[in-house]
């Protein structure tokens, strides 16, 4: 005997009706290739997934066929997720930063039909074109306006491919079992391995997402959806100096870096852990820990470090961001240098002076002090003198002699040009 409650395959189809349904209105944000940001709702996620189901059937693509990605995380990549193993095909997302070579193998392996792709890759994709022996065409995710000048057989438009059809559309049950998603691995021993998820194994694992047990999520709730790291954690092991595929020390700490932050673009802290992950590499390639000022670097150079990894994350032409980094992590080394030097000065000093500096004086110099190894902009002025302490122009100018008499301060200029600075013994002085 058999129980007949809620007879229903689990498919991932029942999702997205699930979210229309009861959760119409919550939005779907992402960001585009093409610059803006992009917000959606599930109603119209549903709609636009039906599209894609009906556009594939326009292509003759039957139930198990493999339709293949090369896309970011986005809202049109959601709709392929849905669309896709929806109408009974499969789904296989190629992870990107594999080598060239290995995404032909996989793609050939799978015997993908058709390949949807983010233009960032369209580069990648004309070079690939004439070696993928099963693709029949290419959709670029877009609209007409951003469309990639790219010489590949049979490239659609994503926006037009879908908007020619209408969004009515049941969708077909079949055995939960069936496949609906494909993935290869890398960090692999010889060529990427494909695993098949059924919808039944996809719509299980959503449930446990949401459990309390898992990572409770609800209705009440926003997730940020990121690649996951697994493949970035095998490759970053395969390529350490005692790995199978050993890299240079900066061209390793440099690929890990601009790979972590442009998964997580806007991700508070996500600097300090891309940061570390240098950090870890730099040090894996030395046999010890570095000390290494990265982050004050960076920070100096905020406004160009930023630029070159917009830049740099939307293709997989990366030399210019590792010549960027390479030469980051050298500045570095000498600002640490500096920085090790500047410290050691500067607790000789507080030792030489010991007991000889007034509280005012104290106050004067701790402040120039804050201004690190690039001392004090300009030079310590009788008015910065007299602005930092909260005195008279008169005290002032006697702290400021008794300063540079016990060799505390070094002065320049004369009358209203004059200027303090630090008097600091370094390592070759001392």
């Amino acid at each position: 005997m058999q129980g007949l409650m809620q007879e229903r395959p689990l498919l991932i189809s029942s999702l997205i009706e699930h979210a229309e349904r009861c959760h119409p209105d919550a939005e779907i944000v992402s960001r585009t290739v093409e610059g803006p940001i992009h917000r959606c709702t599930y109603r119209d996620i549903h709609r636009r997934s039906r599209q894609v189901a009906n556009a594939l059937a326009a292509l003759r693509i039957a139930s198990g066929d493999r339709i293949a990605t090369l896309a970011w995380n986005s809202y049109r990549h959601m709709e392929l997720y849905f669309g896709v193993s929806g109408a009974g095909a499969v789904l296989h997302t190629i992870n990107p930063r594999l080598f060239p070579e290995q995404i032909a193998y996989i793609v050939n392996h799978a015997a993908d039909r058709y390949i949807f792709f983010d233009t960032t890759f369209a580069p990648l994709v004309e070079k690939l074109a004439p070696q993928l022996e099963s693709v029949e065409g290419f959709v670029a995710m877009t609209d007409r306006e951003h469309m990639p000048a790219i010489a590949v057989p049979n490239l659609l438009c994503y926006e037009e491919w879908i908007g020619a059809q209408a969004p009515d559309y049941a969708w077909p049950e079949f055995d939960e079992r069936t496949a609906s998603s494909l993935c290869y691995t890398s960090g692999t021993t010889g060529n990427p391995k494909g695993v098949l998820y059924s919808h039944r194994s996809t719509v299980l694992h959503s449930f446990a997402v949401c459990s309390v047990d898992g990572l409770g999520l609800s209705a009440a709730e926003s997730a940020l959806l990121v690649v996951p790291m697994f493949p970035a954690i095998a490759w970053f092991n395969g390529t350490a100096p005692d790995g199978k595929h050993p890299l240079p020390p900066l061209t390793r700490a440099g690929m890990a870096h601009l790979h972590f932050e442009s998964i997580h673009p806007f991700e508070d802290g996500n600097g300090r852990i891309g940061r570390a992950i240098s950090e870890k590499a730099l040090a894996q390639s030395l046999g010890q820990p570095t000390l290494i000022a990265l982050a004050y670097t960076i920070e100096r150079k905020r406004k160009a470090y930023y630029a070159e990894l917009e830049h740099n994350s939307k293709d997989l032409e990366i030399s210019e961001w590792l010549t960027f980094f390479g030469n980051t992590v050298l500045e570095a080394q000498t600002t640490t240098i500096m920085r090790v030097d500047f410290y050691l000065a500067k607790a000789r000093f507080y030792e030489r002076l010991r007991g000889q500096r007034n509280e005012r004086q104290e106050k004067a110099i701790a402040r120039m002090f804050r201004e690190g190894i690039d001392g004090f902009k300009g030079g310590l002025s009788a008015d910065n003198y007299i602005t930092i302490t909260k005195t008279s122009r008169a005290t002032a100018t006697r702290d400021l002699q008794d300063l540079v008499a016990k060799a505390a301060l070094t002065k320049t200029g004369e009358l209203k040009h004059t200027r303090y600075h630090l008097a600091l013994v370094r390592d070759e002085q001392a």
